[in-house]
């Protein structure tokens, strides 16, 4: 090995001495040897007691990428033939596969149709498949049994066209029938504007960060909650999970369209779950490929761009998770039920996570943490699990690309692409079958069933077959299903009450009636889904009256623990969203409020439970004396001052404190706290400072009380703070009372909370008296300092007027600041920083990668690292419980290696994932604002930005809204650093993942 690396370092040497493109010899890349299907199984490892079997392989189906078995056991196999670079050639087809002996498998291929561009997904549905090969879902049918598609027609158009450039790892995909009765999809990541072919462009329905289902008869199309990349996936009851490269599980933790206009009180719906962090290790048993080896050391010398993958310590961290599956077979065991599968086709592995009910999400757990080895993994570098799905068997059926490079072609320097074959295997491909020992082969005729067969199959314990019964159910739409299926909704068996609801839905025959008795079912599991389903009953169902009122409160008062898991958060938060759209009155909702208000810490069931109040909250607040006796949280009546303060007047607000002020029946010591509380809330909007009129008396008694607050041991981050009490006491109240804690010898925790208090205010003067104690500051308060610069009015100039004179101040200003200083609409102020800071970075990335080479063998050091990444990174990205998660999670790139971490360091521009693209948004006043699209809805869109900040705008105030396609990481972070010190940066990262 060390004779490989030291000729890879002369080739790389030479190169470089000569200033010519980086090449290598082909014999530095030999060709890896494919292993024959029956030979495979050698390579594999997996769990005891379960063994991986052959479905199919060469030459029957070449590149698989998905897969649909119709109702009949007849496969049907997505093949991408064109994948990475052959797209204009349309060799993507689809082969239908048969077992013709039932001995599990398949024997007979026919080619169902091809033609087709980069295919990625299919679902069978009506005699025939929908097949998606952007921009296009097209419907392929063979109508006269000759085993080939002669019906072939787009029903649908416009995927992906919103990219400026087609990228191959961001197409739509993982076609799914949902609980909904309609067929789901993800979006990938490209943009896309989906339409019927006979309607012009702008009449598209515009996706970004979101998925797609339409109803399969009608063509009728939804927005929905997601945004992974390339999987997707319900379990038993709905729930939604994703993933995407590095965040290999997340939870869709609520539908846009049931939140309605309680969205702009919610975090986003999208949330990682895995408890052993987005990027999770995994311990692959394959050796890293020689061109990976090659190229990184070429990136490493600066003379090659792009990104590194597989680049990291010998476990290795999920750079490419694909294929998300919940398991919901019967033939596994229970110990696999209702597990996670993520695929990482680069590791050649399947990971495997336990869920569980962790308040309104679940949590995904490894079974056994401290084992360092994975459900499955191979080590033939070829085996390429792209997708994982449930089928008939009652099994796992993983679907394997089999190819021996499988790689973005931008991301490959053309020195090694040259030696390359990318089409190396296209013509092979496996789908294999997990199982448990000594299991018989299950094989099904579904479509011969009658109706009532097929409502009986509702109960079925393989998710499989219960989902093809309820699309069969729904495409036949026979009249006489309806008291069958009532008959189903009284079933003893879970699934089989939740199925049949869900089909009388899509059919339009639920009613009140039947709405009443299932929120009255044992299980939280049938009551939440039933809750859903009751928010698109017509006529709407009045929650103010009995018996609704009277199960409202039910509902919201209940502790039993479902036996399926269900969490009774996720419960109450599907009925705070339920009734926040549904015009409750003032009685109602102040009775649900305190009881919901009283386990509403949970991030999402908190905010929900606000904006439950939102309409009725500045009444509320009236008793807030009465409400605090109640022994509700500190948090639950700041979230009721803050939705409060949303609908009423200043007047109004100032009354509430008023009445706290005034009300003989609260201690002396009670009245400053609940003042604050009150303050707290309230300030969270903007501007409220400025039209709040409260006595001197009651300002002096909520900054005093605050600032105590805040000098005591914190908990939790700036959201718990009482940031918003002193925008309502104001700047100077403020300063006199929290200057104290940064000038004294508080700690380091307590003086960051001080000052990001004193920042929020915006205030000029405080501003420049945080200036003027920068020595007192520790690193984090600088960073939030810089980051304010911006906002604050004169903070620039402040700034930039004391590095002119003072030489020790400023080098310890950051690359964020002294780019947006020479780059600052002020004249005065771009001319004085080129003065002060000089023109900035101009080497290119591959040139300063160079002149950092050797930071790359240097030990650093751990602590020295952290204060860097204090000072330039916290702002943006968060790590080990500090900084802001704004870009990802450094912990999710701890383990991809040194050459990639500095590869994105000096250019964090050259690939950027969708989610991380910075959004310019500019309002009908023509003001702008720039950040991450945090949530986007028809009601609201909310920015994120640096240092935590968000900002939410209604859609009519926008004009326009645009991507630049650029990261809101700066270029010129490593600006002023030594290799000594990128070297401690780089080491303090990798710690995260080695603590």
């Amino acid at each position: 090995m060390k004779r490989v690396v030291s000729a890879i370092a002369a080739i790389i040497l030479e190169g470089w001495l000569h200033g010519a493109e980086p090449t290598v010899e082909a014999s530095a890349l030999p060709f890896s040897a494919p292993t024959e299907p029956g030979d495979a199984q050698a390579t594999f490892a997996i769990e005891t007691n379960l063994r991986i079997e052959l479905v199919a392989s060469e030459p029957l189906i070449a590149s698989p990428v998905a897969l649909s078995f119709d109702e009949n056991n007849v496969l049907f196999v997505v093949e991408m033939r064109d994948y990475s670079e052959r797209r204009d050639e349309k060799l993507g087809r689809v082969t239908r596969l048969e077992d013709s002996d039932n001995d599990g498998r398949m024997d007979r291929a026919t080619v169902f149709a091809d033609g087709l561009p980069w295919p990625t997904g299919i679902f069978c549905y009506g005699g025939g498949v929908f097949v998606m090969a952007a921009p296009d879902l097209w419907f392929l049918k063979d109508t006269n049994g000759d085993g080939v598609a002669d019906e072939r027609r787009v029903v649908l158009t416009g995927f992906s066209e919103l990219a400026s450039r087609l990228n191959v790892q961001q197409l739509p995909n993982s076609l799914r029938w949902g609980p909904d009765q309609r067929i789901h999809l993800a979006e990938g990541g490209n943009g896309s504007r989906v339409r019927r072919p006979d309607q012009r462009p702008d009449e598209g329905l515009e996706l970004r960060g979101r998925d797609l289902s339409f109803d399969p008869r009608t063509f009728e199309l939804r927005a929905e909650s997601g945004g992974g990349q390339y999987g997707m996936a319900f379990d038993d009851y709905g729930r939604k999970f994703v993933c995407s490269n590095s965040r290999h599980l997340m939870q869709v933790a609520y539908d846009i369209k049931l939140a309605g206009q309680a969205a702009s009180f919610l975090p986003p719906p999208l949330a990682d779950i895995a408890k052993d962090g987005p990027a999770a290790p995994v311990f692959r048993r394959s050796p890293d490929e020689a061109w990976r080896v090659i190229r990184t050391r070429w990136r490493v010398s600066g003379i090659s761009p792009g990104l590194i993958e597989g680049g990291g310590t010998a476990s290795g961290y999920f750079t490419g998770a694909t294929g998300v599956q919940i398991y919901r077979g019967d033939r596994l065991g229970e110990a696999y039920h209702g597990n996670a599968f993520i695929a990482d086709c680069g590791s050649n592995l399947i990971h495997r996570k336990r869920l569980r009910s962790d308040g309104v999400l679940m949590a995904g757990e490894r079974p056994n943490f401290d084992e360092r080895r994975e459900f499955f993994a191979a080590t033939d570098n070829w085996f390429r699990p792209v997708q994982i799905e449930n089928g008939p068997s009652g099994e796992l059926y993983v679907i394997d690309f089999y190819r021996e490079t499988i790689e973005h072609p931008w991301s490959l320097p053309p020195g090694i692409k040259q030696h390359l074959d990318l089409n190396r295997g296209n013509d092979r491909g496996r789908i294999w079958r997990i199982t448990h020992d000594h299991q018989p082969v299950r094989t099904v005729r579904l479509g011969e069933s009658t109706l009532p067969e097929l409502v009986e199959i509702l109960s079925h314990p393989n998710g499989w077959h219960r989902d093809t019964a309820a699309r069969l159910l729904y495409e036949r739409n026979d009249r006489d299903a309806r008291p069958l299926l009532l008959q189903a909704a009284r079933s003893k068996i879970i699934q089989a009450r939740w199925m049949a609801l869900n089909l009388l839905a899509a059919r339009g025959e639920l009613d009140a009636s039947l709405i009443e008795t299932n929120l009255n079912d044992v299980e939280p599991i049938i009551i939440e889904r039933t809750l859903q389903l009751s928010a698109k009953l017509s006529p709407a169902i009045n929650w103010n009256v009995s018996p609704w009122r009277q199960i409202a409160l039910q509902i919201a008062s209940r502790d039993q623990v479902s036996s399926v898991g269900a969490s009774i958060d996720s419960l109450r938060f599907t009925l705070t969203l339920v009734l926040a759209n549904a015009g409750l009155n003032e009685e109602l909702t102040k009775s649900l409020w305190k009881i919901l208000s009283s386990s509403s810490d949970n991030s999402y069931l908190g905010r929900a439970v606000m904006a439950l109040a939102a309409p009725h909250a500045n009444r509320m607040l009236e008793d807030i004396g009465k409400l605090q006796a109640g022994g509700l949280s500190v948090g639950a009546l700041a979230n009721l001052a803050e939705a409060g303060t949303r609908t009423s007047e200043p007047a109004g607000i100032a009354r509430w404190f008023q009445l706290i002020a005034d009300d003989a029946s609260l201690p002396p010591e009670a009245k400053p706290r609940m003042l604050t509380v009150l303050a707290t809330g309230a300030g969270r909007e903007p501007g409220i400072a400025k039209k709040l009129t409260l006595s001197e008396a009651i300002k002096d008694q909520i900054a005093e009380s605050a600032a105590k607050t805040l000098s005591q041991p914190l908990r939790g981050g700036p959201e718990d703070w009482p940031t918003g009490a002193f925008a309502v006491v104001g700047a100077e109240r403020g300063s006199r009372a929290l200057l104290p804690l940064i000038d004294g010898d508080a700690p380091p925790n307590i003086k960051n909370a001080a000052a990001h208090v004193l920042l929020r205010l915006g205030a000029p003067a405080v501003f420049a008296s945080l200036v003027g104690r920068w020595s007192n500051l520790p690193p984090f308060s600088r960073e939030q300092l810089l980051a304010a610069a911006i906002r604050i009015p004169g903070g620039m100039k402040t700034l930039i007027a004391r590095a002119g004179i003072d030489s020790e101040f400023r080098v310890q200003l950051g690359p964020s600041f002294r780019q947006a200083a020479r780059s600052n609409l002020d004249d005065d102020i771009r001319r004085q920083a080129v003065e002060i800071f000089g023109d900035g970075i101009q080497a290119t990335a591959a040139q300063r990668s160079k002149s950092f080479s050797n930071a790359l063998t240097l030990a650093g050091d751990t602590a020295r690292g952290r204060v860097i990444y204090l000072v330039r990174c916290a702002s943006c990205h968060r790590a080990g419980g500090e900084g802001f998660a704004v870009g990802p999670d450094l912990l999710s790139v701890a383990g991809a290696g040194r050459e990639t971490l500095l590869n994105n360091i000096l250019d964090p521009n050259r690939e950027v994932a969708p989610r991380f693209e910075t959004w310019k948004l500019k309002l009908k006043t023509g003001d702008e604002a720039t950040g991450l699209l945090t949530i986007d809805n028809p009601q609201a869109v909310t920015l994120g930005m640096a240092s935590g900040a968000q900002a939410s705008y209604l859609r009519a105030e926008i004009a326009s809204l645009t991507s630049t396609g650029r990261s809101l990481m700066p270029d010129g972070l490593d600006e002023g650093l030594s290799n000594g010190g990128m070297a401690d940066l780089l080491r303090f990262i990798e710690s995260l993942a080695r603590p």
